[in-house]
């Protein structure tokens, strides 16, 4: 051994000074994938040194990877990639599968998909491997363009149908009368290569029978060459500063989801307040019904309400358990603050106004809008609307001024028109903007004003006498302070005022929480909101504490001169489903009532029950369900979140069920076929997708739990992984003497080693098998020895780390 070691350096001074010989020969053993490795050793010239044979064969074959599959470490051009399982064939050769290439974003040719194993590592001259033994790792370098090419593309393709479903039912039941309310909505996309068919079907069942509405149907897709998206059917006009309603036409705009400030959703909210529990709420623009959804009695807040634009109020009613309604108006200067940066270029869009007043022609409209971005601070939009019978012009400007060092932003808007419906011409001024005082201290505001004669193109189609709402001043108010010792206060006004009749809206609200210790909280909440002929005040105070998981609320609600006091308990009943207990009691009249909820997620759809019954004999009952649904090739998935535009199915390669997926679009959950839908992938960016390891099986491995995608807009994309079921086996070894087996040793399984002991007598198997006759080279030694081993089923793998035994090798 001594001899080994002294031999060897000298060797490798000999073969330094041959390399002129042997050069060649090293630069085809870097370029072949047959070897896997960037050098070869000259095992004769160490022969003839007196090296012993058993050191050359180790020598060999620490420059190649070994032959059959291996979980092996890649790293691209000096970036971990992650760990694969790369199957090698007797020759030498490794198959690379498009998953691994792809992952690596690499482009896999189509030519080769259908090879049995993909030379890929030999496939071009510029493509360097070099494999290190001792940390099963692969190193891969190949031309920065292969790779920046394809992340700034964006990966396309795929075929599937997505439908997302919300529905609720709430049925009301007293002693004169029962009725009943239920609303279905489905989102539907066809996705073919990046083609996307998009259609919107509304249902609502009440008492004066079913009523079924589309609201849209229309065809996308996005045009690299323009960098555009193109829309054709009945579409809501993108990137626009006028009032549109929906059109029948096409439509040319930039991509939303290319801006920087796109987080997947529209960001627009709603916020209000109900007297009574599961009330309904309704939101109305250009008086059509976009959305409506359950709240509970109190303040509620409602994400990314799905408006056509930020051009037209929206219209919030509130319809109470029992029958009474409240409305408030949500003005255009307040959704200014849900503007989303967009990027820069023109919007182009042709086609009819689709709701029509009965008895009036179609006008037929085009607009053209422009984004510019002439300075860092400040962008400048300008559009141009015309009809037959309606021209429009507008221009705005949103900056962000640099003396203000960021904490400051403003919009201004200034729209003209001129109509032939009424021989008129009319302006339309809009200012806002925001300012963050101090790190405790913002404030909104927004002014917005008409001139008597301007109209909106909807309100033009209209008669002299139906203009009866065409606004005169809207006008938006809300402050935010937060010192530590006051908690956090928030102040909000609105008010809308008509040119017929002086018609007002106002809605006012204030909120206020503040968290004292660890369990104990403190809320006040209240509003006013006025318009026409209806008034509402709502004021509520809660007192909210915790013990263990437990979460208790007491609370007191006054609403239209009556007053209600209550008590509520919720916690959980597991890592997936919630429960709440309430009791509460008007002092109007003495009315008792008490209330039981449940929400869970059930992993592929979410439910939601409630109900509630009171002394007077009235019940309430709901019922709530919202998942998707995805149709692919050869598959069908279904998912608890929604899907967007972009998403994908993962699949194992074994039929587990219950493996979480951390995605973008929140935890997927494989079916009994070991497939899961991934909701969402945001398109144009790296989106990451996670195993959640330590919720796997004991006895399970996965080979590489993470992947980095980068798609298109509308790509349906299949991602494949590996799990590896097996035994993990620690074994005690000892040689026949008794003495522990050397640190350092091999076990080989034919020309593969199979593990090495990590310590005296340690050895650790991860996929060992129930049986096995394995070749022991003994370190510090030319000695051989076989281990030999069979396993009992008496434990239970599944419920097992890994197994011990203990073995002689003889």
């Amino acid at each position: 051994m001594h001899k080994t070691l002294f031999l060897l350096p000298i060797s490798l001074f000999f073969l330094a000074a041959n390399c002129n010989a042997t050069a060649e020969k090293e630069k085809s053993t870097v370029q072949s994938s047959a070897q896997g490795s960037t050098e070869d050793w000259d095992l004769e010239t160490l022969k003839r040194h007196g090296l012993a044979a058993d050191v050359m064969e180790n020598l060999d074959r620490l420059g190649k990877i070994p032959a059959g599959t291996n979980v092996v470490d890649i790293s691209l051009n000096g970036d971990f990639m992650g760990s694969f399982q790369l199957r090698v064939t007797p020759q030498g050769v490794i198959c690379f599968t498009p998953e691994i290439l792809e992952e690596m974003g690499l482009p896999f040719p189509d030519t080769a998909r259908s090879d049995g194993c993909y030379d890929w590592a030999n496939s071009d001259n510029q493509i360097s491997l070099a494999w290190q033994q001792e940390t099963q790792s692969l190193s891969i370098v190949v031309p920065a363009a292969w790779r920046v090419n394809r992340r700034q593309e964006g990966e396309t393709g795929g075929t599937a149908l997505g439908i997302n479903y919300n529905y609720f039912s709430s049925l009301n039941i007293s002693r004169e009368q029962r009725n009943g309310y239920s609303w279905l909505t489905l989102d539907s996309s066809l996705n073919v290569h990046n083609w996307m068919l998009h259609s919107q079907q509304n249902f609502q069942q009440d008492d004066e029978g079913l009523t079924t509405t589309v609201n849209s149907t229309y065809l996308e897709h996005y045009l690299s060459k323009l960098n555009k998206t193109f829309e054709i059917g009945e579409i809501t006009v993108h990137n626009t500063l006028f009032a549109l309603d929906t059109i029948k036409g096409v439509q040319l705009s930039p991509d939303y989801i290319l801006s920087e400030d796109n987080d997947g959703g529209n960001g627009v909210v709603v916020e209000g307040s109900a007297n009574t529990p599961q009330a309904r709420v309704e939101v109305r623009q250009y008086d059509q019904l976009v959305y409506t959804t359950l709240v509970p009695a109190g303040p509620f807040s409602l994400d990314n309400i799905p408006v056509q634009n930020l051009n037209a109020p929206l219209n919030v009613t509130v319809v109470e358990t029992h029958g009474a309604s409240q409305q408030f108006v949500v003005p255009v200067t307040q959704l200014r603050r849900f503007t989303r940066g967009t990027p820069p270029g023109y919007s182009l869009a042709v086609g009819k106004i689709q709701n029509v007043p009965d008895g009036r022609g179609v006008p037929a409209i085009l607009t053209l809008n422009q984004n510019w971005q002439p300075g860092a601070w400040w962008s400048l939009r300008n559009g141009a609307l015309l009809s037959e019978r309606y021209h429009s012009v507008a221009l705005a400007l949103d900056g962000v001024p640099p003396i203000l060092a960021g904490k400051a932003s403003f919009s201004l808007q200034a729209i003209a028109e001129q109509n032939s419906y009424h021989h008129s011409n009319g302006l339309q001024l809009l200012l806002s903007g925001n300012h963050n005082l101090t790190r405790n201290v913002s404030l909104s505001a927004g002014l917005s004003k008409n001139s008597p004669t301007f109209v909106t193109l909807n309100e033009a189609m209209l008669g002299s006498a139906e203009q009866k709402n065409h606004q005169n001043t809207e006008l938006s108010l809300s402050i935010n302070w937060s010192p530590q010792w006051l908690g956090s206060l928030s102040l909000s006004h609105s008010r809308t005022r008509s040119y017929q009749n002086a018609r007002l809206w106002r809605y006012t609200m204030l909120n206020w929480n503040r968290r004292i210790g660890q369990n104990l909280r403190l809320s006040l909440s209240a509003s006013t909101g006025s318009g026409g002929k209806q008034k509402n005040k709502n004021i509520m105070l809660n007192v909210n504490w915790s013990m263990g998981e437990k979460h208790f609320r007491h609370y007191y609600r006054s609403y239209n001169h009556r007053e209600v006091v209550g008590s509520e308990i919720n916690g959980h009943l597991s890592d997936s489903s919630d429960y709440n207990l309430s009791v509460e009691q008007d002092n109007s009249d003495r009315t008792r009532s008490v209330q039981a909820a449940l929400n869970s997620d059930m992993r592929y759809t979410r439910l939601s029950l409630s109900a509630q019954r009171d002394n007077r004999h009235f019940s309430n009952y709901t019922l709530g369900v919202q998942g998707a649904v995805a149709l692919y090739p050869y598959g069908v998935g279904f998912s608890n979140n929604l899907l967007s535009d972009t998403y994908g199915v993962l699949a194992l390669n074994k039929p587990l069920a219950g493996v979480p997926i951390i995605t973008s679009g929140g935890t997927a959950w494989t079916d009994w076929r070991g497939k899961a839908i991934l909701p969402y992938i945001p398109p144009w960016q790296d989106s990451s997708l996670n195993i959640d390891v330590d919720k796997l099986p004991k006895n399970i491995d996965v080979i590489n739990g993470h992947r980095t995608l980068h798609l298109a807009r509308g790509t349906f994309k299949k991602v494949q992984m590996t799990l590896l079921t097996g035994i993990r086996l620690l074994i005690t070894a000892r040689l026949a003497d008794g003495r522990l087996l050397p640190k350092g040793s091999t076990l080989w399984e034919e020309d593969r080693i199979v593990a090495e002991a990590v310590d005296e007598g340690v050895i650790f198997l991860s996929n060992a098998a129930n049986k096995a006759n394995l070749n022991v080279k003994i370190a510090h030694s030319t000695e051989q020895c076989t281990l030999s081993y069979q396993l009992s089923d008496e434990q239970d793998d599944d419920k097992m780390l890994y197994k011990k035994i203990e073995v002689t090798c003889q």
